[in-house]
């Protein structure tokens, strides 16, 4: 039996390591402030999936008292990815795998030089659920993982197995920075432009939304400079799918109304650093990021 490690038990952490405990897979969960809530109470997840409770899981308030596991799943902001190193490592045995479900771009080639001698992969995350409270994960809307390896030689069918046995719809990408280009499509402008004007996507959709659609197609051309262009209806469909959603409140916003630090480099910073290096400016991008940093 593969087993895992969920670091970070937050909106996806929780919903995702959630339901592959239920599914009977070997889960261990990495908690901090919730940890003493959890023990006390269980996890409850409420989600389009159906609902769970789970009680009596294997919960850890430090890495160094975990067991060694299979795959890694690193589940918290990146604004956290300072910690890697420190915390994986005592997770790690020869032949694990680390998989980073999170925002943005660049960050499993970073991680690589951290751990070279391990398989790394990404994992989008196309999602819309919250965390409501402790130990508590309300799923509203979507939740298909996108899934795709850093090497070459590293396979990730078994896993994309699991997590549709757990009913995760997950489907496997062969061009992760491709597949990564694709979610900040719609990352980008929805998780900023909510922020600046402190509302949820059905308002953006009504106010703003032909500024979505030329900061999708600045994102578009910067994929398409970059030699990982996204499929001519991306953008389109987005928008079409961002209209019929229930009404959802991005992370960035609520990392914002809680005081947390936002996500800005893996998500802006370093997809307009690689257009600029390929030769294509993101000028209303980098308006949005102007502002983001006035407010982080």
């Amino acid at each position: 039996m593969t087993s895992f490690a969920i670091v970070g038990c937050g909106a996806l952490g929780g919903l995702y390591g959630g339901y592959l405990h239920d599914a009977s897979n070997e889960v261990h969960f990495l908690l901090h402030s919730d940890y003493t809530h959890v023990k006390d109470n269980g996890f409850r997840i409420d989600s389009i999936w159906g609902d769970l409770h789970l009680r009596d899981i294997p919960i850890y308030h430090n890495s160094e008292n975990m067991p060694q596991v299979d795959v890694v799943c690193v589940c918290w902001k990146s604004t956290q990815n300072h910690l890697i190193e420190e915390v994986v490592s005592p997770l790690l045995h020869e032949k694990s795998i680390i998989l980073f479900l999170q925002n943005g771009i660049g960050v499993e080639e970073e991680i690589s030089q951290v751990f070279p001698q391990h398989g790394i992969a990404g994992g989008l995350a196309f999602l819309c659920s919250n965390k409501v409270g402790p130990g508590h994960i309300h799923h509203l809307d979507y939740g298909k993982v996108m899934l795709g390896a850093l090497q070459d030689d590293l396979d990730l069918t078994d896993i994309t197995q699991i997590f549709n046995d757990a009913k995760i719809p997950t489907d496997l990408n062969n061009d992760l920075i491709q597949a990564r280009w694709q979610k900040l499509v719609w990352n980008i402008p929805y998780n900023g432009l909510c922020t600046i004007h402190n509302v949820d996507t059905s308002i953006i959709m009504q106010n703003y939304r032909g500024l979505c659609e030329t900061i999708m197609r600045e994102v578009e051309a910067a994929a398409a400079a970059c030699n990982h262009p996204i499929p001519d209806d991306m953008v389109a469909k987005m928008l079409r799918n961002t209209e019929k959603m229930k009404p959802y409140m991005p992370s960035m916003m609520l990392d914002h109304q809680h005081g947390r630090e936002m996500e800005l480099t893996y998500m802006y910073e370093r997809p307009i650093s690689f257009a600029k290096t390929a030769g294509v400016v993101m000028t209303e991008t980098q308006n949005l990021l102007t502002q983001l940093q006035a407010l982080n």
